[in-house]
């Protein structure tokens, strides 16, 4: 769904006067409840007011033609997340991409036994959140797995995330490609380094493309042929990217408290609470996968799924 699409040019002016920042977070605010959402807070306006204005900042510094398209708050028609800020357009040969950028206000990030996550001061306190990169990327392959336009027409999703409050100083863990591998492809930004966020986006993005965002907003929602096979591939230990971040908090979750309660002899119980269509099964299958092939631990944990479901009982191995 579309919330908020502007060119460049009208998304700048409504962050900026000359050099007075001005109230973009009213600007989203009004949009989204006219789209029907009114389930945000003010710390959600809070955040716009600081970080669209640190995009405005990359696109205004940049050579990017104003008259290319940008959204806010795009919501996934297949998913409950909304995702930060898209830059739709061609490249100089023509290929249609969409570039996908998840914002931070996040001024530091310390380790946790979560994998894919990290722990820091964010939207609900203090506590772990998965990696910005992850959660990007991961919206950029809900729309491949779904969206029958993006994935005919193989429109490019370039993914990344962009930290404009946390020092390079304090970027070390993030940038971990051994802890967090896909960070090679769908890098970090951090505070100072603008110029770098505007040269990746520019490599994607050169000339205005008007009906790309509303192509993909019409297109049939059609799950690809690829995803019975990611799934058997999550069996296998290796990461599922097509759910949501409460979905991966939950995977995170069942996987850290079973490996401690291995560690040390304990028993827990972890109750996953959803209705109908809530992809359940794909957080039991992701566990699962984690917890028989375990590379963190160095050995694998004896982990059974039982459902009475048939469709993950004829996954093919």
């Amino acid at each position: 769904m579309i919330i908020y699409r502007e060119n460049v040019g009208k998304f700048i002016s409504q962050c900026f006067d000359g050099s007075a920042v001005l109230d973009i977070g009213s600007v989203i605010s009004e949009q989204m409840r006219q789209n029907g959402i009114t389930y945000f807070s003010d710390s959600q306006v809070n955040a716009w007011n600081a970080s669209l204005p640190e995009m405005a900042r990359v696109l205004m510094e940049s050579d990017i033609d104003k008259d290319i398209d940008v959204a806010v708050e795009y919501k996934l028609v297949q998913s409950r997340d909304r995702i930060d800020f898209l830059i739709c357009g061609n490249d100089e040969n023509g290929k249609e991409n969409v570039v996908v950028v998840e914002l931070k206000q996040w001024s530091q990030a310390r380790p946790t036994n979560k994998r894919y996550f990290v722990n820091t001061f964010g939207g609900g306190g203090e506590g772990d959140y998965w990696h910005p990169s992850y959660q990007a990327y991961n919206y950029a392959q809900i729309l491949v797995n779904f969206n029958e336009y993006v994935r005919e027409k193989k429109v490019g999703l370039p993914s990344c995330s962009y930290l404009h409050n946390m020092a390079e100083g304090n970027a070390v863990l993030l940038d971990d490609s051994e802890k967090y591998p896909l960070v090679e492809s769908s890098p970090v930004f951090y505070q100072g380094q603008a110029k770098r966020l505007k040269s990746y986006i520019s490599n994607f993005v050169k000339k205005p493309n008007k009906n790309l965002l509303y192509l993909i907003e019409d297109s049939r929602i059609v799950p690809s042929k690829l995803l019975a096979n990611m799934l058997s591939d999550a069996i296998k230990g290796n990461p599922f990217f097509s759910y949501d971040e409460a979905q991966a908090t939950s995977v995170a979750q069942i996987v850290e408290t079973t490996v401690d309660s291995a560690k040390y002899g304990g028993k827990r119980t972890i109750i996953i609470k959803g209705g109908a269509g809530t992809d359940k099964s794909v957080v039991a299958i992701n566990a699962l996968g984690q917890l028989i092939n375990n590379r963190e631990s160095g050995h694998r944990l004896n982990a059974v799924y039982i459902t009475s479901n048939s469709a993950p009982r004829v996954l093919r191995r």
